[in-house]
C-alpha cells in the first residue's frame, strides 16, 4: 500500500506484519529475517524484532523503518488508488 507522512507530499510504501511473509513485498523480504514465530528487521544500527500488527515503512531512500501501529497511524496517512504526488 502507498502511504505518505501527514501534511507532506512524498509517497512511500508500507507493509503491516500479519504473519504471512509469502505475501510481503520484495523490499520487506530483502530486509528481514523470517524465523519461526518471529520477524527480524536487519538494520545498520542492529536488529529489531517486528511484532504482529507492527509496520515496516519504506523510507524515501529505500531503507525500511519499523513503526508501532500507534506511531504509524499518528504519522502516516494511507492513500488509496494509484501512486500520486
Amino acid at each position: 500500500m502507498f502511504v505518505r507522512l501527514r501534511n507532506s507530499a512524498p509517497i512511500t510504501e508500507a507493509w503491516q506484519h500479519n504473519g504471512q511473509m509469502a505475501l510481503a513485498p520484495l523490499w520487506v523480504k530483502a530486509s528481514t529475517i523470517d524465523r519461526p514465530h518471529e520477524l527480524i528487521l536487519d538494520r545498520n544500527s542492529g536488529r529489531q524484532l517486528v511484532n504482529l500488527g507492527e509496520w515496516l515503512v519504506r523510507d524515501l531512500d529505500g531503507s525500511p523503518l519499523w513503526l508501532t501501529s500507534d506511531d504509524f497511524y499518528r504519522d502516516y496517512e494511507i492513500l488509496t488508488g494509484r501512486k500520486t504526488s
